[in-house]
């Protein structure tokens, strides 16, 4: 079957076998990434870089890194733990970067002002598991300034696009000066997505005492709506990071791409997850970094597929909401945030797997 029938098919054999069909279709990637000649990483384990690095074992391949402008005076200031990642038309769609570090903030101001970055998203919280995973490079409220070198960050303002649908994330609307010069940054913030995991939600259907958690795909496609309605052309790359920059944000990125082709071809769209991955993962190491997220994505490409007529909908006027609406919206997320956070403290107590695909 050609076209996204080819995929939906695809998708449910898989889903009839189970997780461990997606978990092995997964190991073949591995498997035949294994004879490929590794690329270089030969600027990101210099003595003077290896320090920017969050985790040893993810450093950018040499041939697509993300280069700065150098610093006079200054070795290895043209490194920074991030790589370009092509989209459907071999352009750089975006970025996938490191969360970055205290030491690599000022770093990470300069990649985006350099290459004019106008909007970010951020896959994981400040710590997780009582451990640091990104820098707070934004300022705390509203009005506030970082202040870091020649650099200014003023937060303007502070919204939830999705607090209908349980406030997962926000949207951080902000100035960034450089040497007089103004801008605006926006920031996306997915707080709930776990480390090496997926976004979940109980099952509405299950009504026992312990409802079943399953794959909750809306935040993800409502923010990568919002986020590309800024540049609906894609004439920029967006900034995608999470911690080390490889599981959520390739899954993330993964996501963008088949976005991207449907955007474009629409049910004629041929999409291959397992090429689309290897392609990644041959672009920046760990690359959607665990099965679960493997099948997350396929998880969400198939909402995509079934709700392909919505994509590119989304106005960017809409994501910013108007200023007599701003209270009541603002206490409508915060209690669907609180709501969520009960969730995921109980998901936290119990064990057990989830059902991906259905």
């Amino acid at each position: 079957m050609a076209g996204v029938e080819g995929f939906l098919a695809t998708a449910k054999a898989l889903s009839d076998q189970g997780a461990a069909a997606f978990a092995a279709e997964y190991q073949d990637i591995k498997t035949l990434l294994k004879d490929d000649d590794p690329p270089e990483c030969v600027a990101g384990m210099l003595p003077e870089n290896v320090r920017k690095n969050r985790y040893a074992d993810i450093v950018p391949y040499d041939f697509n890194r993300v280069v700065l402008p150098e610093v006079e005076g200054v070795e290895g200031s043209d490194y920074i733990n991030a790589s370009k990642i092509k989209g459907i038309d071999g352009e750089i769609a975006t970025i996938a970067a490191m969360g970055p570090k205290k030491e690599t903030q000022e770093d990470f101001y300069r990649l985006l002002w350099s290459h004019n970055i106008g909007v970010i998203i951020c896959l994981t919280g400040v710590k997780e598991d009582g451990k640091e995973k990104c820098v707070k490079y934004w300022p705390d409220s509203r009005g506030k300034t970082e202040t870091l070198g020649e650099f200014e960050l003023t937060l303007t303002d502070e919204t939830f696009p999705n607090a209908a649908d349980g406030a997962d994330f926000c949207l951080r609307t902000m100035t960034f000066v450089f040497r007089g010069e103004s801008r605006t940054l926006r920031q996306y913030h997915y707080h709930t997505w776990p480390d090496k995991g997926v976004p979940e939600i109980d099952d509405e259907n299950d009504e026992s005492e312990t409802p079943r958690r399953i794959p909750y795909a809306t935040p993800s496609i409502q923010l990568i709506d919002f986020a590309r309605a800024h540049d609906p052309d894609n004439k920029v790359p967006i900034l995608i990071h999470c911690s080390a920059g490889c599981g959520r944000t390739g899954s993330f990125c993964a996501i963008d791409y088949v976005r991207s082709l449907l955007k474009r071809d629409g049910t004629n769209a041929e999409i291959n997850i397992k090429e689309i991955v290897t392609a990644l993962r041959r672009q920046r190491p760990s690359m959607v970094q665990v099965p679960e997220q493997y099948q997350f994505v396929y998880y969400v490409v198939k909402e995509l597929v079934e709700n392909i007529h919505h994509i590119g909908n989304v106005k960017a006027t809409n994501v910013v909401l108007e200023s007599k609406e701003e209270e009541e919206e603002r206490k409508t997320a915060e209690e669907a945030k609180r709501r969520r956070q009960e969730q995921l403290a109980k998901a936290a107590e119990k064990k057990g797997g989830c059902c991906l695909l259905q």
